[in-house]
């Protein structure tokens, strides 16, 4: 989505009560940016971390913002919309967010709320649910993504060196080329999701073996 938007001049125009909610694993340095955010739009509260979402609405929450997040589907199958302000968000090909096109719209979604009218085909809902966490692999750069992850110390580990580390000592001639025709596999089949279809048996072998 082109131009920019701040959520903060939006809040100052409205009479909503706007909360942040942090991930209960948030990286500490984020912390200090929120805190200064709300002193300059104090309309904004913080929500201690570990509040569930459940909580949430059955304290009357209304709606969820979000650019990429997971809240997109959990807001949904608990019936609450949520805005996405990207296009690139994974549920975009789904009804049960709201999807602004551009900085435009969605300030005037957001400066319009009572006019966002959402209607939850759980069945779309759980076809989402399906194809981002059962049908799809995160297996295609290291064999199981989720033990790495493990043994690395956490999702936020992954963005430091000792990804590219762990990369480089399982790497070989054949797992690259392996890398490269399952992702071309995925390409070429222009699926919105990679899957374990899209690697080849000679991928699947390799990630037996090493």
């Amino acid at each position: 989505m082109s131009g920019c938007i701040s959520w903060g001049g939006i809040s100052e125009r409205t009479d909503y009560d706007w909360y942040i909610k942090t991930h209960p694993d948030f990286l500490p340095g984020n912390m200090p940016i929120i805190e200064e955010f709300i002193r300059k739009y104090p309309k904004f509260t913080l929500i201690p971390s570990e509040t569930s979402h459940l909580q949430l609405k059955e304290e009357g929450i209304n709606f969820g913002l979000t650019v990429y997040g997971s809240i997109g589907g959990e807001y949904a199958a608990l019936g609450l919309p949520v805005i996405n302000a990207s296009m690139c968000n994974p549920r975009i090909r789904y009804s049960f967010n709201v999807h602004p096109k551009n900085v435009q719209e969605l300030e005037n979604i957001l400066m319009n709320l009572n006019d966002v009218k959402l209607h939850f085909d759980f069945n779309e809902i759980y076809e989402y649910y399906f194809m981002t966490y059962v049908l799809n692999t995160d297996n295609w750069l290291f064999n199981n993504y989720k033990a790495f992850l493990n043994e690395i110390g956490g999702y936020h580990r992954q963005f430091e060196s000792v990804s590219y580390k762990k990369f480089t000592a399982e790497f070989n001639d054949r797992k690259h080329t392996n890398i490269l025709s399952s992702l071309r596999n995925f390409v070429e089949s222009k699926d919105y999701h990679f899957q374990e279809r899209h690697m080849c048996s000679k991928v699947l072998s390799s990630n037996k073996e090493n």
